[in-house]
């Protein structure tokens, strides 16, 4: 299914985490659709100020956890959940400005 970001915590357990709603991210012109394929594969269309980036791979689910290769990249395995119409990831490293953060990203299911 198509999943949109509607929340990124940057940082998370940290005293300098930020957490930006829906709103914020509109407001930073920041969006992430995640296009999950019953075959195993994914798309992510990431657009922020600077341009729109098209991220393709594979992905696969495994004891509670999802591995995602993106082409081109090592995979990396990490935690997840869904409930209900919405899908957190923890990720270990997410762009931000020009430096990278770990992050946690919850997606709306569309």
């Amino acid at each position: 299914g198509t999943w949109n970001l509607t929340e990124a915590t940057i940082n998370p357990g940290t005293d300098s985490a930020q957490v930006f709603n829906q709103f914020a991210l509109q407001l930073s012109g920041v969006s992430m659709v995640l296009s999950v394929n019953n075959d195993g594969t994914y798309t992510m269309t990431t657009t922020e100020p600077s341009g729109t980036t098209v991220e393709n791979g594979t992905w696969s689910v495994s004891n509670g956890n999802i591995t995602i290769t993106a082409e081109g990249e090592q995979p990396f395995t990490t935690t997840y959940s869904i409930t209900g119409n919405e899908l957190t990831l923890s990720v270990n490293e997410i762009e931000f400005g020009a430096d990278t953060f770990p992050a946690i990203l919850k997606f709306t299911k569309q």
